[in-house]
């Protein structure tokens, strides 16, 4: 552009897709396509002639590569529309933001339930820390049992489904996350010795000697309680 005397701003769009073209085919074949133009002015133009221009290595790749650039914004753009002006790293917060823009309540219910998965994952992923886990549990719950109060009940379903989460923690490590999620899953389930036995197994992992056996001899009980 400099040497054809033809001015430009870096932030001119037309300007950043002709370094986008730079990057991609390389200077040298780059400047063979526009010299091949000729151009006397920049501009969207200028970019819309390039799209249709061979040259060197300046060929179909090429052509396209601003294309691409284009298109992929504007489906970033679309994506930040629907989902309420962010892009969502946590999967649970994007299945929640979903679900609030349902008046439906049945569609609705089916929603936090998805997402309280979703909030599973993400914290088997690492996305997320127990505490937001934790919170985003408790804020969904309380609204499904405000849909339904026989919603109270529905998360977890039963004592295996925290307990498998647990072991997924478990195998990465994170054993202050499983400790805080079997001690919850205790809470809701007391009579479980599948629970207890997991949190004395994580106590041992994490060195805690003394916990490990007072989780060991509650799942004892618990066991002889049950009549296993």
């Amino acid at each position: 552009m400099d040497s054809r005397n033809i001015p430009y701003k870096e932030t001119d769009i037309y300007f950043r897709l002709l370094v986008l073209h730079a990057y991609h085919a390389g200077a040298g074949n780059l400047a063979c396509a526009i010299n091949k133009i000729n151009p006397t002015e920049g501009g969207q133009s200028l970019i819309k002639t390039l799209w249709k221009t061979e040259c060197g290595g300046f060929k179909n790749e090429s052509q396209n590569y601003s294309q691409i650039a284009l298109a992929a914004l504007m489906n970033f753009e679309n994506i930040t529309r629907i989902d309420g002006d962010s892009i969502f790293l946590i999967q649970g917060d994007k299945a929640l933001a979903n679900t609030r823009r349902s008046v439906n309540p049945a569609e609705k219910e089916s929603g936090l339930t998805l997402a309280l998965l979703m909030y599973e994952r993400d914290l088997a992923d690492g996305t997320i820390s127990y505490s937001y886990f934790a919170e985003k549990v408790e804020t969904l719950k309380m609204e499904l049992a405000q849909i339904n109060p026989a919603n109270n009940q529905l998360y977890p379903s039963n004592e295996e489904q925290l307990v498998r989460l647990a072991n997924e923690l478990m195998k990465k490590r994170k054993m202050d996350d499983v400790i805080q999620l079997l001690r919850l899953n205790m809470d809701l389930f007391p009579q479980s010795f599948t629970t207890a036995e997991h949190l004395s197994k994580a106590y041992k992992l994490s060195g805690n000697a003394g916990m490990a056996q007072k989780y060991m001899s509650k799942s004892n009980e618990l066991m002889k309680f049950n009549g296993n």
